[in-house]
């Protein structure tokens, strides 16, 4: 594939890579595979990490602007962390 190509599609790319939202159920499943920490900790390989595992983009999880995270906030990061992970878990 030429490079042009990938830069013409890449933006078609990222609209097509958002998924369904997830339901309660299923965040309630995830949950109970991942423990809450309502501020940055690290995940044992080095990564800022909050909540229900979201990674950081830097050591101070600066995305983030409500910390430290309640339950419920953690809960809606989790939901938008999932909306760009799912499609590639449920192409069938």
């Amino acid at each position: 594939m030429s490079f042009k190509l990938l830069v013409a599609v890449l933006p078609a790319l990222a609209i097509a890579c958002t998924g369904p939202p997830t339901n309660e159920n299923g965040l309630n499943l995830i949950k109970s595979f991942e423990s809450f920490e309502p501020s940055v900790y690290d995940d044992g390989f080095g990564n800022p990490t909050i909540g229900y595992g979201h990674l950081c983009g830097d050591a101070s999880c600066s995305e983030v602007t409500n910390q430290p995270l309640t339950e419920e906030s953690a809960s809606q990061l989790l939901a938008s962390d999932l909306v760009v992970s799912l499609p590639p878990i449920t192409r069938t």
